[in-house]
């Protein structure tokens, strides 16, 4: 661009303001000549440019679209671990839950002796729930065979006074009838 415009400058210009138009126009040829070299010098800038911003318009798109996946994927993946995450969760808290609800209706049945699943103890709630029924059902037979061996003591007694009741009416009929 300096050699165009020096030239344009020393060889029309100047010529031309020294009232010298022959002299420029002499030399218009030479000063189009670089002026159609620094054309296709910036049309070649151009291009080269347009060809630069074409490719990398092209790796914005394909990097654009790589990364789209890769969040889309990392977006799966961070789903599927918190449902997992959730499920291990909501496991650990339904299966104690479950067998405690088991139990409670083994007791209300009335069957005493079958015994909680042994599992591992807890340190929550959940595990005082689960200690609290076991207990109960501990108190609970306790209570029943306290209850069954009072029983079979009136029953003894109860047997026993019959017993008397008939040993005295079986001695008040021998007085009477001797």
């Amino acid at each position: 661009a300096g050699k165009f415009i020096a030239a344009a400058q020393a060889d029309i210009i100047d010529p031309l303001a020294r009232g010298n138009a022959e002299g420029a126009r002499s030399k218009l040829a030479s000063v189009n000549a670089l002026y159609l070299e620094h054309r296709a010098a910036v049309d070649a800038t151009v291009l080269s440019g347009n060809q630069f911003a074409a490719r990398t318009m092209a790796e914005f798109d394909t990097n654009h679209a790589r990364s789209s996946t890769i969040a889309l994927v990392a977006t799966a993946l961070a789903i599927g671990l918190v449902l997992l995450f959730c499920r291990l969760v909501l496991r650990s808290i339904q299966r104690p839950v479950d067998d405690c609800t088991r139990l409670a209706q083994q007791i209300a049945r009335g069957d005493l002796e079958t015994r909680p699943r042994a599992g591992p103890q807890r340190n929550d709630v959940i595990g005082a729930l689960q200690q609290a029924l076991a207990d109960m059902q501990d108190k609970l037979v306790t209570i029943v065979g306290s209850v069954r061996q009072n029983a079979d003591g009136v029953a003894r007694a109860s047997a026993e006074i019959a017993q008397g009741n008939n040993d005295l009416s079986m001695r008040t009929e021998q007085q009477a009838s001797a």
